[in-house]
């Protein structure tokens, strides 16, 4: 049986945010004038910039939480929507300028960030995961599953960049129009395995 706690009768996060955040806006319309910035205007920076942080790791949750709700719904892994869905939407803001890159004028560098990109990606996020894991795991040793869904998902990224590579040092470092279909190929394969 559930017990209902009424709201008022909690002290929450978002009042402690009201009450200071009208203190400080008291204290900057005192200490403020219309016609120039106050000393102190520096500091509002680092506060846009801290809130941006915290806006974007609350969006980041709440995405997280929309996709594990559509595993459970149409019974998908987690290895499957974050291969298909988040991965996706990690890679539209370098899509956008890798594509403003190559326009401009600038293709080696837009090449250059596609692979740069993932393996940044890569390499810090398992950092950071191994890191946070070995520090959890207390001087135990750090188990990591290894499933095929696992090993298919990572061998795709090595073996499309190889894959690119050779093409590249084959054609005397031209890339030929016909690369852009194997790698949508590449990916839909790789899409398909995971899902069967």
């Amino acid at each position: 049986m559930c017990h209902s706690v009424p709201v008022s009768d909690q002290f929450l996060v978002w009042h402690v945010a009201l009450i200071i955040g009208a203190i400080l806006s008291v204290l900057v319309f005192l200490t403020s004038s219309h016609d120039k910035p106050p000393v102190y205007h520096w500091v509002f920076a680092y506060a846009g910039f801290g809130m941006g942080v915290v806006w974007i790791y609350a969006t980041a949750n709440e995405i997280i939480n929309a996709l594990q709700a559509l595993g459970i719904m149409f019974d998908l892994s987690e290895e499957l929507l974050g291969f298909l869905l988040l991965a996706i939407g990690n890679s539209i803001a370098d899509l956008v300028t890798d594509t403003t890159n190559a326009k401009a004028g600038r293709p080696v560098m837009s090449i250059g960030a596609c692979f740069g990109g993932p393996l940044f990606n890569m390499l810090l996020g398992f950092g950071i995961a191994g890191t946070i894991g070995a520090i959890r795991a207390d001087g135990e040793d750090l188990m990591i599953s290894y499933q095929p869904l696992q090993a298919a998902y990572f061998s795709r990224w090595p073996s499309v960049c190889c894959l690119l590579c050779s093409s590249c040092l084959f054609t005397g470092l031209k890339s030929p129009n016909h690369m852009e279909y194997i790698y949508l190929f590449c990916t839909s394969f790789f899409s398909l395995l995971l899902y069967w």
